[in-house]
């Protein structure tokens, strides 16, 4: 009986510890899609200037944002706060914070497609680890160098796609 005791109580622990990411923050939403009449972030925090300067410096042109399809040059406008959404996530933990920015609506949106940063904050200040064009942004339930894995879907009427994402220790690249 002892040992079918302390077989159990190992099989629970087990259990709660390898979910305990999850479990403590359980209201975390772990899947953003673009919405033109819907917001796509259920929980919005504010975006702080620093947060909006990493949005800003990332443009279309470099390599870490690089969409799918061609965009036409100037067909995304510069960051503003107004048609942004930001929602916190935990990639690493629920000790640190980071942001999920959706460009939402008409201002961003081509398509049924939209730009999605994912912001990381560092020592130095926030810094933009991921930049895609896309129509969702999902958690995937695996992690590298401690970061959870992302996935990005997209819809462009002539299929669909979807994109796995890493993170390098620096930013996210595609697995």
């Amino acid at each position: 009986r002892l040992l079918t005791a302390t077989l159990a109580l190992i099989v629970l622990l087990s259990g709660v510890l390898l979910g305990q990411d999850r479990a403590t923050r359980p209201h975390e939403q772990l899947s953003f899609v673009i919405g033109h009449r819907r917001p796509a972030v259920k929980h919005p925090v504010p975006l702080s200037d620093a947060d909006l300067a990493a949005v800003r410096n990332v443009h279309p042109h470099e390599p870490i944002f690089q969409p799918s399809f061609p965009i036409k040059p100037g067909a995304t406008p510069v960051p503003a706060r107004e048609g942004l959404e930001a929602g916190a996530v935990h990639l690493n933990g629920p000790s640190e914070r980071d942001l999920i920015v959706i460009g939402s609506g008409r201002r961003y949106a081509v398509g049924n497609l939209a730009p999605f940063w994912v912001i990381r904050e560092n020592p130095d200040g926030p810094r933009v680890v991921l930049a895609e064009w896309t129509q969702e942004l999902r958690f995937l339930s695996t992690k590298h160098r401690g970061m959870a894995d992302l996935e990005t879907l997209r819809d462009t009427g002539m299929g669909g796609s979807d994109t796995a994402f890493e993170f390098d220790g620096v930013k996210y690249v595609e697995m």
